[in-house]
């Protein structure tokens, strides 16, 4: 068996962070205008409609404060590449 990229620490903190993200929770979070681009899968339309401090924005900061030591730690470990990288 092979190990996996994360160990069950950084596991737990992702876990933790991304608790309460289900479908619904999303839905309600995007509100009606944001669900449309997000059923479609069009991101750049779902940015559109949630410029301006919605719910979901403020959510995710919250969210990428918690996955942050994880995501600098796989790019320590070479397993991502830092932004910008080709």
């Amino acid at each position: 068996m092979r190990a996996g990229l994360l160990d069950d620490h950084e596991v737990d903190l992702l876990r933790q962070a991304l608790a309460g993200y289900t479908v619904d929770s999303v839905h309600e979070l995007v509100g009606v205008a944001g669900q449309a681009p997000l059923g479609r899968g069009d991101l750049t339309g779902l940015a559109r409609q949630l410029s301006g401090g919605s719910r979901l924005e403020r959510s995710t900061d919250d969210v990428a404060g918690a996955v942050l030591p994880v995501v600098r730690d796989l790019v320590a470990r070479g397993f991502l590449l830092p932004g910008g990288a080709p």
